[in-house]
């Protein structure tokens, strides 16, 4: 019953009204966004699994062991791709460096971070073009 009362207030006043009404028109943008990303995310996390899986090695790492962000497997892979993508990328590379060459880390480090971030870019401002009109 209180739930309704709040929606009977937020219509009385019309800031509250024009904010619920932007909420509402934005969920739809949002949802596409989110899973554009997340396949996107999910093809990079499991290219990183095949390219590098095998090289994060107790060996290669010396008493510091494995690190947590990793792809060996693929939840860690997931993660590591979602941190690349929020713009924690220097300390993953490096790692990826030690584990296999700095060629290939680093090609596949920028691949993911120009990529994901032209897909993103691009889906917002296409949303937002969009609102505008």
């Amino acid at each position: 019953d209180i739930k309704f009362r709040v929606l009977n207030l937020a219509q009385s006043w019309k800031t509250m009204a024009k904010l619920v009404a932007a909420i509402t028109k934005s969920v739809g943008p949002v949802g596409n966004i989110t899973l554009i990303l997340g396949v996107i995310i999910y093809i990079f996390a499991v290219v990183g699994m095949r390219v590098f899986g095998d090289a994060y090695t107790e060996d290669k790492f010396g008493g510091e062991g494995v690190p947590r962000w990793n792809f060996n497997d693929f939840w860690h892979a997931f993660m590591m791709v979602f941190r690349v993508l929020c713009g924690e990328w220097i300390e993953p590379l490096w790692d990826c460096m030690r584990a296999t060459s700095a060629a290939k880390a680093t090609l596949f480090f920028l691949t993911v971070l120009i990529v994901g971030n032209f897909i993103v870019s691009n889906k917002l401002k296409n949303s937002t073009e969009d609102q505008m009109r």
